[in-house]
């Protein structure tokens, strides 16, 4: 009997030890991204050509204060994944590289008119399924100045005369004179000029997704 109760107890505490340590492990669990290169869709010039790079400072910077289910231990893209897994392409096939690897994938696409610019950030787990999105956009302002048109014209005066007399004899002679002129300011209401102000995206806007897209995540 003391035997049976000895390895109940043991199993039983056995038990307790790996449920224990499973929940440990899931507690800590630690996840790796891999960051795609931005994509980037215009019919107009594009303002941010040469800053899509950002987005790879920005999701490096803010996943420690805003991912809440879990923790991030690195962010990588094209350049920096090879270095961590260089048996597998995930520049050619991101999402099968990352399934076999356990690792996410981040997709960031950056759109661009004459009235709308911006970013779309996208978080999906090893398996493809997205679970955090965050965008950011931005709308063309109109800004209209008025114009007036002021002319200055000159109103000459008007001729007078004046009487200054004698008061010894009498007499009194006339003397003209010219009056002073005036200064007339008129005014003329001109076309006004309407500057169309482009949208565009800045870090803080991308700043802003990535933000959204972290703060998304609910696993």
């Amino acid at each position: 009997m003391w035997l049976l109760l000895s390895n109940l107890f043991f199993a039983n505490d056995a038990g307790a030890e790996e449920a224990q340590a499973h929940i440990t492990v899931q507690g800590g669990k630690y996840e790796e991204i891999y960051m795609e290169d931005p994509r980037v869709i215009c019919s107009t010039p594009c303002s941010y050509e040469q800053d899509t790079s950002n987005v790879f400072v920005e999701a490096n910077r803010h996943h420690k204060s805003w991912f809440r289910s879990g923790k991030i231990t690195g962010v990588y893209n094209d350049e920096t994944i090879r270095f961590n897994y260089p048996d597998c392409d995930f520049e050619k096939d991101p999402f099968k590289c990352a399934n076999e690897n356990g690792i996410w994938v981040m997709k960031v696409t950056f759109t661009q008119d004459a009235e709308r610019a911006s970013v779309n950030v996208m978080l999906f787990d090893e398996n493809a399924t997205m679970i955090g999105q965050g965008t950011y956009a931005k709308f063309k302002r109109t800004r209209i100045i008025e114009r007036r048109k002021v002319t200055q014209q000159q109103v000459p005066g008007q001729p007078g005369s004046i009487s200054n007399c004698n008061k010894a004899d009498g007499s009194c002679a006339t003397i003209p004179f010219q009056g002073n002129g005036q200064i007339i300011n008129q005014s003329e209401d001109l076309v006004p000029v309407v500057i169309d102000i482009p949208p565009t995206i800045t870090d803080r806007d991308i700043g802003q997704a990535i933000i959204m897209m972290y703060d998304s995540v609910r696993l």
